[in-house]
């Protein structure tokens, strides 16, 4: 390998090491340990985290992300009614009846 081919391979590392980086930055932001996210990224990769490619690290950032905005569109959302709450039986009746 001459040199050329030693400079792309360590701008390689480079990019995977950023990409890995945003993604754990990402699965941090939605709460998750590290161990979490890079069980999601497996997962969704179908590979061992150290052997995911950086096109398969884009798609899971990518993913990460979308589940981030889905939590601020819920958090900005105001919530509609709580969950209807049946009134207790007695006797087998409705209360009031």
């Amino acid at each position: 390998m001459g040199i050329d081919g030693s400079l792309a391979a360590r701008d390689e590392r480079a990019q995977r090491a950023a990409l890995r980086d945003g993604v754990l930055e990402c699965g941090r932001l939605i709460g998750w340990p590290a161990h979490t996210t890079i069980a999601f990224a497996e997962g969704l990769a179908r590979r061992p985290w150290k052997r995911c490619t950086p096109a398969q690290l884009l798609v899971v950032r990518d993913e990460l992300q979308a589940i981030l905005r889905a939590f601020e569109v819920c958090r900005r959302t105001p919530a509609a009614r709580g969950p209807a709450v049946r009134p207790e039986r007695r006797n087998g009746r409705a209360p009031g009846a």
